[in-house]
């Protein structure tokens, strides 16, 4: 099951929230990384067929995604908000989104196993409105898969969920992409970090990276420094150097930088390993200077 994009826009008036990206998604579990207002969601909706796109091709399976009908019978989408009647069960809520299905009444023996998968066998007969936050994303996810769709189109599933929750919805997600094609789209780096084999990171509308994590981090061997200043230090100095400071922690009296840099930013300064997150800050800023030199 494949996801082709070929130089999609979509403009919102004078704004254009995709500005002509191409990506083309296989099955397992894919990364789509970006900060809020990055043009995440506009990209899962059109995929979702809820929104038109402006100009470009999408496909999936083959299937355009102007055939509407077809497509929403191969795609479940858990958008970031979503609501429940907070009256009803837990039961009863995946019993009137089964029968709003295409499933006929199939739907009703997957039941158990679906609130079995999300852990809330136990809470099936819990009002919506008593459920946690996590408890109500991960309902949510059961919904999603009453219809067993082929492609997931997940966005920010785990924003605002504690630890303990962010790791149980991870491990369904992964679990999902061993059979399924999954677009896990998020801002939380770390989602995207423990889980994902290929990633894009869409940046003002535009892909500023498509390729593995194991690559996105290579990519930035020997450009992550961390050094120890004191409070007095110019920390000016880094920028006008083309250097980029991503983190500062206090130690005793001193700072310790943490840095991306092309060059060593000061003789103290030592190589550490890199993270997703310094690929992400850096990538970013880079297609900013590019955009910048072209203006």
């Amino acid at each position: 099951m494949a996801i082709e994009i070929e130089e999609l826009y979509k403009r919102y008036g004078k704004k254009m929230a995709l500005d002509g990206i191409s990506l083309s998604v296989e099955e397992g579990l894919f990364g789509l990384l970006g900060q809020n207002g990055a043009g995440k969601t506009t990209l899962l909706r059109i995929l979702a067929t809820l929104i038109p796109k402006s100009y470009g091709n999408v496909s999936i399976n083959g299937i355009p995604i102007s055939d509407v009908k077809r497509i929403r019978s191969i795609i479940g989408y858990l958008p970031q908000e979503f609501s429940f009647y907070p009256g009803m069960t837990v039961l009863d809520t995946m019993y009137y989104f089964g029968a709003l299905s295409d499933k006929g009444n199939g739907y009703k023996k997957t039941i158990p196993d679906l609130l079995e998968m999300v852990n809330l066998a136990d809470k099936a007969d819990a009002k919506v409105n008593k459920l946690s936050g996590g408890m109500k994303r991960r309902l949510g996810m059961a919904v999603t898969m009453i219809s067993d769709p082929m492609v997931y189109l997940i966005d920010e599933p785990t924003a605002g969920l504690d630890p303990e929750e962010r790791v149980r919805f991870r491990r369904l997600i992964c679990d999902l992409a061993e059979k399924k094609t999954v677009i896990l789209s998020t801002h939380i780096i770390e989602d995207i970090e423990d889980t994902c084999e290929r990633m894009a990171i869409l940046h003002t509308g535009n892909i500023c990276y498509d390729g593995t994590v194991d690559d996105a981090l290579a990519s930035m061997d020997g450009k992550v420094w961390e050094m120890v200043v004191d409070r007095s230090f110019d920390e000016s100095e880094i920028s006008r150097a083309g250097g980029i400071i991503t983190a500062r922690t206090k130690s005793k009296d001193n700072y310790c930088l943490r840095i991306l840099s092309e060059t060593k930013p000061d003789e103290s300064a030592q190589n550490i390993s890199p993270r997703l997150e310094d690929s992400f800050v850096w990538k970013c800023k880079n297609f900013e200077m590019q955009e910048l030199e072209e203006e």
